[in-house]
């Protein structure tokens, strides 16, 4: 099923198809703020009833709406109509909304079962090998079609993946639900908002994490309108099959690193992850967007210890409920850093807005870093 997330054939240059049916950067990137905007609308009610009922009934419904979100993207390249990408969007953020939380606490509670809660890293940094091995094969597929076809022939062909990982889901096995039935609605929020008023740690992980993904996804969507002025469209999507192909890489690494401190893991690999990022922005020329692939070899093991760290500071009865509250939060943020991403790039270089962004990275690895010292003189 993640394979086919993967396989979203015109990811690697939608901020260009979003840019061409509505005609300016602005609304392009306000289209993936749509997408933001209506996950959070929807992302802790989703969390609450993928805890209180089904974490497969929520997969499948999160699976059926991404299904029509590109059925309306499809559309909306035909008609050049820029009222459908945004109606598509917010099918997509519902559909983000009902499996996000839901994903994580589904694979951690399976593992839980089996009694092999230690070894959630490494299943979960496998499991999302899978995601980016579909971004490598999903790249090539988008390369090859584009030198022959149309943008709006790859959005079409990009349905296929997504109605098969609807399919897949349908045979997903639910893990023992631990949710406490004595808690009403209004009692499983309260908690789980107490429990982050409470928890410092958690606390400080997910303010953090909101950021960090924020300016990540930000930065991932806007950099190929960069790329786009530096390589022809097709070669741009190859340097992103390069880009994923190491993320893929990265993901198994954390059998390595699984033995180290997971917040020192996190602030080297972000000051990694910025100085490479840096160092291709100052060459400014065709092999930038390759060298900038680079990047993502510090991709999994960030992502995996972030997650990890949160998981085990999650209530077990309210772990979806609680996820969705940091994506809630993620959302909203995300959904203001893409438009200001948008607005600025119209007033100042694409360049610049990388530059700043990778900055802001190191500047958030401080913070990382600052929170190991801290842990580890408490230890001492």
């Amino acid at each position: 099923m993640y394979f086919c997330y993967g396989l979203w054939l015109f990811s690697p240059i939608a901020i260009i198809y979003f840019k061409d049916v509505t005609g300016s950067y602005a609304l392009g990137m306000l289209v993936f703020s749509v997408i933001s905007i209506s996950q959070c609308l929807f992302e802790i009610p989703c969390g609450m009833v993928s805890d209180r009922f089904s974490r497969k009934t929520n997969l499948v419904a999160g699976n059926v709406c991404l299904a029509i979100n590109m059925i309306i993207w499809a559309y909306a390249g035909v008609a050049e109509s820029a009222a459908c990408l945004f109606i598509g969007s917010f099918f997509r953020g519902l559909g983000f909304a009902l499996r996000s939380g839901t994903i994580t606490a589904m694979i951690y509670e399976t593992m839980s079962d089996l009694k092999k809660s230690k070894l959630f890293s490494i299943a979960l940094s496998k499991i999302h090998s899978y995601y980016y091995l579909g971004n490598i094969l999903s790249a090539l597929f988008a390369a090859v079609i584009l030198y022959f076809f149309s943008v709006k022939m790859l959005v079409l062909l990009s349905i296929i993946p997504f109605a098969m990982s609807l399919i897949f889901s349908c045979f997903l096995i639910n893990p023992k639900n631990n949710f406490d039935a004595s808690l009403s609605l209004r009692q499983q929020i309260k908690k789980g908002w107490c429990l982050f008023i409470k928890n410092k740690a958690l606390r400080s992980y997910a303010s953090l994490q909101i950021l960090r993904s924020s300016f990540l996804t930000s930065i991932f969507r806007f950099e190929v309108s960069y790329y786009e002025g530096l390589l022809p469209l097709y070669w741009v999507n190859i340097a992103r099959g390069l880009q994923n192909i190491i993320a893929w890489a990265s993901y198994h690494l954390m059998s390595i690193f699984q033995k180290y401190n997971m917040l020192k893991i996190i602030y080297l690999s972000m000051t990694g992850n910025a100085i490479v990022r840096l160092f291709a922005l100052l060459l400014n020329n065709a092999a930038t967007p390759f060298l900038s692939a680079f990047q993502n070899i510090f991709y999994g093991p960030t992502s995996i210890s972030s997650s990890t760290l949160l998981q085990k500071e999650y209530n077990k009865s309210l772990r979806a409920t609680m996820d969705s509250m940091v994506e809630f939060a993620s959302s909203i943020c995300l959904s203001i850093i893409g438009f200001l991403i948008g607005i600025i790039s119209e007033y100042t270089s694409l360049r610049s807005v990388l530059i700043f962004a990778a900055l802001f990275h190191l500047f958030l690895a401080f913070f990382y870093k600052k929170m190991e010292t801290h842990k580890r003189k408490t230890k001492t």
